[in-house]
């Protein structure tokens, strides 16, 4: 019995110890995915309960602890960077990568299947739990980066123009959007855009 607790509690040690791209609130160092898996988790029960939506709170809190998870094996994939070739690579790379990392995590806790069907879930993004989650996970990261004042986007030259390419392929892959994923998409959007002297340089 121990054993398996022990494998399991070395792989949420190891959540904690992938770096994201983004730093930590007070600046001082990188945000880790255990931290911002959590951050996710409560957010999303905050706009469940504040907005009053009809969406299964167990499922929207499982997706969010484990939406990252791949990225114990596959590393934190950010697309950042001026270097456009760098970005196409990371980003060719990122479904294979990501996809080991999946087989890995099922041959390794084969008596986790719960786990590893969240996991599934989420990336195919069938339901409203993943795809509100998916949508809440891309929102917070922007609003962190203005809320601690980090430049993020400035200090990688990241325009307004790759960023609006960006947001546009990560939200394609939605297809279809219901009124509240196209409002909380709008929102967010704006939000950028009204706020785009802080987040570029042009």
């Amino acid at each position: 019995m121990f054993d398996s607790i022990l494998s399991f509690l070395k792989l949420t040690q190891s959540l904690a110890a992938v770096n994201r791209d983004q730093k930590s609130y007070d600046l001082s160092r990188k945000e880790n995915d255990s931290e911002h898996s959590y951050q996710l988790a409560m957010t999303v029960w905050y706009l469940v309960n504040n907005l009053k939506l009809s969406l299964n709170r167990e499922r929207l809190l499982m997706n969010a602890l484990v939406h990252d998870m791949v990225e114990v094996y596959a590393g934190d994939s950010a697309p950042f960077s001026s270097d456009q070739e760098y970005n196409n690579k990371i980003i060719e790379t990122k479904t294979d990568r990501e996809n080991e990392a999946f087989l890995r995590l099922k041959k390794e806790f084969p008596d986790f299947e719960e786990m590893t069907s969240v996991i599934e879930n989420y990336e195919k993004k069938l339901d409203a739990e993943s795809r509100f989650v998916y949508i809440v996970d891309k929102i917070i990261a922007d609003l962190n980066c203005y809320l601690s004042g980090e430049r993020y986007y400035v200090d990688r030259s990241f325009s307004l123009s790759q960023w609006t390419e960006w947001y546009s392929g990560k939200f394609k892959k939605l297809g279809n959007t219901s009124e509240l994923e196209k409002s909380l998409l709008d929102a967010y959007y704006n939000f950028v855009v009204d706020h785009k002297e802080y987040y570029f340089k042009n």
